[in-house]
């Protein structure tokens, strides 16, 4: 039941958004970086809903200390629901024999590439990675990378 880092060979937990778009159009590229600590506020109270509105309307989001329950979706889906986005989840570590915390990924459009880079622990069970992912915008072909450190 030890904490243990997640096989990063494994495939991203994906939940698909509303009919994702194969490119962002727009001029303006509405960009999230957001640590939601698991979901809970400063009133130490979880509540994903309150966690979307702060996020709010974008197009891309990078999300960090994202959990997973094992009994349903993950907090990154969760959250992809209430802002109609698609979302990924890369598991950091695994704990109870399943992915359990890690990053996420939200997005208006399907990414053309999206991968999980495992880096190095720098405090014994701390277990870091990033997500790159290759987002289709306009003309050209942006590369995101969403790493907590």
């Amino acid at each position: 039941a030890d904490r243990v880092p997640a096989d990063p060979s494994r495939p991203l937990l994906t939940s698909p958004g509303p009919a994702p778009r194969s490119k962002i159009e727009s001029d303006t590229l509405r960009v999230v970086s957001f640590n939601i600590h698991g979901g809970k506020g400063d009133d130490d109270v979880i509540d994903l809903a309150r966690t979307a509105e702060v996020i709010g309307p974008c197009d891309l989001a990078g999300l960090y200390e994202v959990r997973h329950t094992g009994l349903g979706d993950n907090q990154a889906a969760i959250l992809g629901s209430h802002l109609g986005l698609s979302s990924w989840f890369a598991a950091t570590e695994r704990h109870w024999w399943r992915e359990h915390f890690g990053n996420g990924l939200l997005s208006r459009v399907t990414p053309a590439a999206i991968q999980r880079i495992p880096l190095p622990g720098t405090r014994g069970k701390a277990f870091r990675n990033a997500i790159l992912a290759h987002v289709p915008w306009r003309d050209q072909m942006l590369k995101v990378l969403a790493v907590h450190i």
